[in-house]
């Protein structure tokens, strides 16, 4: 997985397009309690990234009416849960690189 992390203070604007425009799928964590300090927020991500992503937040955010009859989700991703498990199955695997298929065969285990 090529990821960018944003330091205090930073916005998703700041992550560089040529990053994530050739993923199908970019993962965005917004993980910051309470939702004032999320990073960003799920209405930003959709607008800045477009409508293919995945958005996780520790956060509760309402979703976000895409057009077209299209709605943008907010999927739960407890701290708790979310990185101490991405984190352990990266060390088990060996692995250097997470990759968007791995992710999606963990989600569906």
């Amino acid at each position: 997985m090529d990821r960018q992390g944003l330091r205090k203070g930073a916005s998703l604007v700041e992550v560089r397009p040529s990053r994530i425009q050739h993923r199908t799928r970019p993962a965005i964590f917004a993980m910051s309690n309470p939702t004032k300090n999320a990073e960003c927020t799920l209405e930003v991500a959709f607008s800045i990234l477009g409508d293919n992503i995945i958005f996780a937040s520790g956060s509760p955010f309402r979703d976000v009416d895409l057009g077209n009859g299209r709605i943008g989700h907010c999927n739960q991703g407890n701290n708790m849960y979310l990185f101490p498990g991405i984190g352990l199955g990266t060390l088990l695997s060996g692995s250097r690189v997470i990759s968007d298929g791995m992710l999606q065969a963990a989600a569906e285990r």
